[in-house]
């Protein structure tokens, strides 16, 4: 069975007025947009207007801000009425004159504290510092690895100060300047520049002789001298060095005395074993050197040593000399003789061993008439020396005696 097109138009139509008028029943409990819009609107002046009620009683921001800064404004007046300032408890303690007194354990008086205004006293026989570069034991014991002591500062292993003075010259320093002069000894750069004293570019007698007058104060000394004096933990050959630059003036270490120029009146050097004392001495430098034994060596020039005893008899002896040493060890001897009536005399010889040598002695007496002449040759030998001719000239009646009246008391060497 169908229907026509008019017949369904017709009633879509009735159903649709249907549905609405339907939810227009359904709907009539609620409001529109519009009347819901104007109820929030409503609610929202009342809220405010309740909220402006509550807080009527309560300060706005301006209102708070200005009553903190009055409070706050009427306790600093508070307390500046109660306490004092920084500046006036600063003058306070300038001005104040009387001590603080504080004492720790009055009845042992173990330690005190005195203070007053410009010094302060500290007193105790247990004090104790202990930091990480200071430390200071209760038995009065300082470690420290830096600072200034007197002048001198101080290093972890090092204690050092400048030199800087007058060099105070001397008889010794002036005759040092006189062997530099006739030897040409050389000398670093810093003793050259302070033996010489007048400064002219010379080391010679006129700087000697001005160093004396120094000494004795008839001139003024105005030259001075720098360096550094060094002790040295760390460094056993110079454990006490004094250094000008580069140049070592001396050092005392393990290794004993190292200097460059040493100017003394005397050095005794001993040697202590077993409680017997061995006097020795070892000296060496460039060009010579003394050996422990007394032996002295030298590169070039003419060394004096003590000489030695190759034959002593205070009496004498005309008959043969024997030695204790070969004469072929020394450079030279000397034979000291006399005659009969004890008058003295010597010769030197140099490579004595092999040679003959005329011994003679000539003796005036006071009427100038009667002149005796002792003389006697001998002949020095490895080990000895042989008398060969002798003979006395008198020449008051002009005659010659076949007599032996030489005697040689000492022979000494020289190396």
């Amino acid at each position: 069975m169908y229907v026509t097109k008019l017949e369904m138009n017709s009633a879509i139509e009735q159903t649709a007025e249907s549905i609405e008028l339907s939810v227009n029943k359904k709907l009539e409990g609620y409001s529109t947009t519009q009347e819901m819009q104007s109820a929030i609107e409503m609610k929202a002046d009342s809220i405010e207007l309740k909220v402006n009620n509550t807080l009527k009683d309560y300060s706005t921001t301006t209102q708070m801000n200005s009553a903190i800064t009055q409070k706050t404004d009427s306790i600093t007046q508070s307390v500046s009425a109660t306490y004092a300032t920084k500046t006036s408890l600063e003058s306070t303690s300038k001005t104040l004159t009387a001590s603080i007194e504080l004492k720790i354990n009055k009845k042992d008086l173990v330690s005190e504290l005195n203070a007053s205004a410009d010094i302060i006293n500290l007193k105790s026989n247990r004090l104790i510092i202990d930091s990480t570069y200071f430390k200071l034991s209760a038995n009065g014991n300082i470690t420290a690895t830096s600072g200034t002591i007197g002048g001198f500062t101080l290093g972890a292993t090092t204690f050092t100060s400048n030199v800087n003075g007058i060099y105070d010259y001397n008889p010794y320093d002036a005759n040092i300047a006189s062997l530099v002069y006739f030897y040409d000894i050389s000398l670093s750069s810093n003793l050259r520049n302070l033996y010489d004293v007048n400064k002219d570019g010379e080391i010679d007698i006129m700087d000697a002789d001005d160093m004396f007058k120094i000494y004795e104060g008839k001139i003024t000394n105005n030259n001075k001298t720098t360096g550094i004096f060094k002790i040295d933990t760390a460094n056993p050959k110079n454990f006490i060095s004094v250094k000008n630059g580069n140049d070592l003036a001396v050092s005392i270490g393990v290794g004993g005395i190292n200097t460059y120029l040493l100017g003394v009146q005397n050095i005794v050097c001993c040697a202590i074993n077993n409680s017997v004392v061995n006097k020795q001495i070892l000296i060496s430098g460039k060009d010579a050197s003394i050996r422990a034994d007394g032996e002295i060596f030298s590169g070039e020039g003419e060394v004096q040593a003590k000489p030695k005893n190759l034959y002593d008899n205070d009496s004498g002896t005309t008959g043969t000399v024997t030695l204790s040493e070969n004469v072929s060890n020394y450079k030279y001897i000397e034979i000291f003789y006399k005659d009969c009536n004890s008058v003295v005399s010597f010769v030197k010889v140099y490579s004595a061993q092999g040679k003959e040598v005329v011994l003679s002695n000539v003796q005036v007496f006071t009427n100038a008439q009667t002149k005796f002449a002792r003389t006697k040759t001998v002949k020095i030998n490895a080990s000895g020396i042989t008398t060969n001719t002798y003979g006395v000239h008198n020449s008051w009646n002009n005659s010659i005696e076949n007599k032996n009246d030489i005697y040689i008391y000492k022979v000494v060497g020289y190396k």
